[in-house]
């Protein structure tokens, strides 16, 4: 029997929060996928910077299929990321053209979309 590298949970009445993951030694293990809150500050920043939108919904792909556990992680990925108090976190959109402020509990694995816009609007913000 072939076991397949990740196995969907997929019910009715009980929202997805996780997949069941194979790793190579062959163990089941249950990983929370990270629930992303503010997307609707995200859509405004698709709508606003058209040059932007494919790079964004790319971010947000690949951001609910993370798995972090902690800032160390998410630099690995994304090493141009800044890092600031409160877990606060600043990503490079577009080479450096846009800026995308969040949130992460990375115990809880949420991250929430707080701010968006072009680096310039970034600079002059309190």
């Amino acid at each position: 029997m072939t076991w397949p590298q990740q196995i969907p949970l997929e019910t009715k009445n009980v929202p997805v929060l996780g997949t069941f993951v194979l790793d190579s030694y062959r163990t089941l293990y249950y990983a929370v996928l990270v629930k992303v809150i503010g997307r609707d500050v995200l859509r405004r920043a698709i709508l606003k910077h058209a040059d932007a939108a494919g790079r964004l919904r790319a971010w947000l792909k690949e951001v609910e299929g993370a798995q972090w556990a902690n800032p160390q992680e998410v630099k690995a990925r994304y090493q141009a990321s800044s890092f600031l108090a409160d877990d606060i976190v600043i990503f490079n959109i577009g080479g450096n053209k846009y800026r995308l402020e969040v949130r992460i509990d990375y115990e809880l694995s949420i991250v929430v979309i707080r701010w968006v816009g072009t680096h310039a609007e970034y600079s002059r913000r309190d």
